[in-house]
């Protein structure tokens, strides 16, 4: 991984969406993947001078969340159709679909909305909460 001013920039256009584990979401058009911790608060007795009072944070659980968003289409529903289950459904997200060796992969259960107006496209937002480990291959290596 690059820093600085030489890290490359990617445009989102080329990304690609597998839902289910193995097909290509249609008409995807947004992705984004948010990663979170639970911090327990550790507070002891420390004496008011110059460098205290200060409270520990101790990592706990992981948790994770992944919002898309994809254009209506009468003629290929898989996103509705999918989302009518009780069971976590595995999502693969490439940030370059021509890298397949880099991505995000882990299982959602779904929720969906429906955004019908008559100044754009119609689009539904699915939004999942993360069930068991958000895993990024390869592990990125830092300095």
């Amino acid at each position: 991984m690059k820093w600085g001013n030489s890290m490359g920039k990617l445009m989102g256009r080329n990304s690609k969406i597998l839902f289910g584990g193995t097909t290509e979401l249609p008409q995807s058009n947004s992705v984004s993947i948010s990663y979170d911790w639970d911090f327990t608060e550790a507070r002891v007795f420390q004496d008011d001078g110059t460098n205290g009072p200060w409270k520990d944070q101790i990592p706990g659980f992981k948790s994770w969340k992944i919002d898309i968003t994809v254009y209506y289409d009468d003629a290929d529903d898989r996103a509705l159709k999918t989302m009518v289950t009780n069971n976590a459904i595995p999502v693969v997200v490439y940030e370059n679909r021509t890298t397949n060796t880099r991505y995000w992969y882990g299982s959602a259960f779904f929720t969906l909305s429906e955004d019908i107006n008559t100044n754009d496209i119609i689009s539904i937002k699915m939004s999942g909460q993360g069930t068991g480990p958000l895993t990024r291959v390869p592990l990125p290596v830092y300095p």
